[in-house]
């Protein structure tokens, strides 16, 4: 005689972490030489705390979204978004936008003249 199959199910519980939906930076600027300005990220959906990696800008860990991230360039530099990743390694559908912070060379005078340094 064949004995019966019997199958028994657990209850699962699954998260399912929403990603990002996109990352915006924004910022421009003209500051003067040596002087330095706040970029910004803003994020929308995914778990904070965020990585982040700007393109000839420094890399950034622990971000929240709209938090300043300064910056000092030497020239004028353009920033844009290389990387976005939320605490749960998910990346964003969109990086959009750039920063362009725009650098007045130093002006000195003397004696009655002037010029650029």
């Amino acid at each position: 005689s064949n004995s019966p199959c019997t199958s028994s199910f657990a209850d699962a519980t699954i998260t399912v972490d929403p990603s990002p939906v996109s990352a915006t930076i924004s910022g421009s600027a003209t500051i003067c030489a040596g002087n330095t300005t706040p970029l910004s990220v803003s994020i929308i959906g995914g778990t904070s705390p965020y990585s982040i990696q700007i393109v000839n800008g420094p890399s950034t860990t622990n971000y929240v979204s709209g938090t300043n991230i300064t910056v000092g360039p030497l020239s004028t530099t353009t920033y844009s978004l290389a990387a976005v990743t939320d605490s749960k390694g998910c990346a964003p559908v969109s990086l959009i936008g750039s920063a362009v912070v725009t650098v007045n060379p130093f002006s000195y005078s003397w004696n009655g003249g002037t010029g650029d340094w």
